[in-house]
């Protein structure tokens, strides 16, 4: 998690507050008020971050903000940067061998370090994840032109088009999971309170 996911978490705080209410009112006919804030909802979507206590922090990133750790962190390469990510014994296993950097010996992210800056990130990439490793090209550029405005999250799937009725066509997430028995519907973003109407209609006839 982090602070970039603040919207939706924020999102699913509304959600879920609008649900509470609804149900509140069904079983008892009424209710009290009910608010959220972004800031109270990642308050608690990043409680290990903000309570102290023994055992209670996920681990933290280096001063520079390079990663979690040697196996868990960015690498610069000969051209461009990499995330490497290897958790599992079998991936440390290909990556000393990708690398002939041996991982139980002192000092072996110096060592590592030294080892990626040979080649460059595309490279990189393309051959630790055909062994297995996790290790990814970082992109230059910020998640909205990678994902939402450049060609990637089309590709992946994870984004389509929309019209607005005032903004006209813009990308917009598609649904990023499937319901067994339910099936998701984006419309496009609307007007302030353009479907308000129709959705207390439709919630009134549910019986709520």
């Amino acid at each position: 998690m982090g602070i970039g996911n603040a919207d939706g978490f924020a999102a699913l705080g509304v959600g879920t507050a609008i649900l509470l209410g609804l149900l509140g009112r069904r079983r008892f006919g009424g209710g009290n008020v009910l608010r959220t804030s972004m800031l109270s909802t990642m308050s608690h979507a990043l409680g290990d971050w903000l309570v102290a206590g023994p055992d209670t922090r996920a681990p933290a990133p280096d001063e520079e903000l390079m990663g979690v750790g040697p196996l868990h962190r960015l690498y610069e390469t000969a051209q461009g940067w990499v995330l490497l990510a290897a958790e599992g014994e079998g991936e440390r296993a290909a990556l000393a061998a990708a690398t002939g950097v041996d991982l139980a010996g002192a000092g072996f992210e110096t060592k590592l370090e030294a080892a990626f800056l040979a080649e460059p990130a595309a490279r990189w990439q393309a051959r630790l994840l055909a062994d297995g490793v996790s290790c990814v090209e970082v992109s230059p550029q910020g998640v909205e032109m990678t994902m939402m405005l450049g060609p990637l999250g089309t590709e992946l799937g994870v984004v389509t088009t929309a019209r607005h009725p005032a903004m006209e066509e813009y990308p917009r997430p598609s649904a990023l999971t499937a319901f067994s028995r339910s099936r998701s519907v984006l419309g496009p973003a609307p007007l302030l309170g353009e479907q308000t109407g129709a959705i207390l209609a439709e919630l009134e006839a549910e019986g709520w």
